[in-house]
């Protein structure tokens, strides 16, 4: 039954590496299967191009993670970033590797090509460097060639099409010339002269600034003086006051023996005692007798 699945697997893998069925997922003898596509390998100039390099790894020879793959993409540029994508099965692990490139400089314009039978056609040939493939080898402490990677030609077509060229230039279809402009030149160098531009600026708006600042100063009133603070006893008062609409009688009981607390501070223990036991009665402090023992604090004070 092992065998079945390690086969199936097996096929499994060779198939996401782009090979037949019935070929092994990496080539007996060797550690690692490569596989790679380009896309569009034919397009106009400034398309962009999908490459794409798959590998399956021994994990019992190889560590994945140890696996390093070198682009060498000129003339083209990458447009994106590679991304590299891992999956693993059984003792396989698939990684793959994908960057977006873009051409948009002189080496990768279309020439003129002669085809028989065809009025013109631009094109221009590109053959990409081999990518190589390298293991970091813990064991040695040396870095190991695994493969290398090649590509095949990739085509560059001109995007005019044969009434694009008509319309344009009879004579010469699908041609450029390209001219390099002069290169600039200054009186006094822009940097310098921003700065010299800024500087003046702000020694233009100090005078203004300053009797702006002054005016306002001399208009602003004074700051009003801080209330003196309340009595912890009076505090405590209000905070029954509070408690008293409130829905939950939990509240007029804390509010009850803070006001407690600060009558006892106070030296007026009997009231302390009315305010503790109406805190703490068995039920809820009505409003009413919160009001009526606040009133008697009131009075005696």
């Amino acid at each position: 039954m092992r065998a079945v699945l390690l086969s199936a697997l097996l096929a499994l893998l060779a198939a996401g590496c782009g090979g037949d069925a019935d070929s092994p997922a990496v080539p007996l003898g060797r550690n690692v299967a490569v596989s790679r596509s380009l896309e569009p390998k034919a397009g106009f100039f400034g398309e962009p191009v999908v490459a794409r390099v798959q590998l399956v790894v021994d994990r019992a020879q190889l560590d994945p993670a140890l696996i390093r793959l070198e682009p060498r993409t000129f003339p083209y540029r990458p447009a994106t970033a590679l991304d590299v994508d891992r999956r693993d099965f059984e003792r396989y692990t698939r990684l793959r590797y994908e960057v977006t490139l873009r051409c948009l400089y002189y080496p990768c314009l279309p020439k003129r090509v002669d085809v028989p039978n065809i009025p013109y056609r631009d094109q221009r040939v590109t053959r990409f460097k081999a990518w190589h493939v390298y293991y970091d080898d813990p064991a040695t402490k040396q870095t190991r060639h695994l493969a290398r990677v090649w590509w095949p030609k990739r085509e560059t077509v001109s995007n005019l099409d044969l009434s694009d060229v008509r319309v344009a230039s009879p004579e010469t279809p699908g041609r450029v010339t390209l001219t390099p402009l002069p290169e600039l030149t200054y009186g006094i160098s822009p940097p310098l002269l921003a700065a010299l531009l800024l500087l003046a600026a702000a020694l233009l708006l100090v005078y203004p600034a300053r009797l702006v600042l002054r005016r306002r100063a001399s208009r602003r009133p004074p700051p009003p003086e801080p209330e003196a603070p309340l009595p912890p006893l009076e505090r405590a008062l209000l905070l029954v006051d509070w408690a008293r609409d409130r829905v939950d009688g939990e509240d007029r009981r804390k509010a009850l023996e803070a006001l407690a607390f600060e009558l006892d501070a106070a030296g007026r223990e009997e009231l302390a005692g009315s305010t503790r036991r109406l805190a703490w009665s068995l039920d809820s402090p009505s409003p009413d007798a919160a009001d009526r023992l606040v009133e008697a604090v009131r009075d005696d004070g």
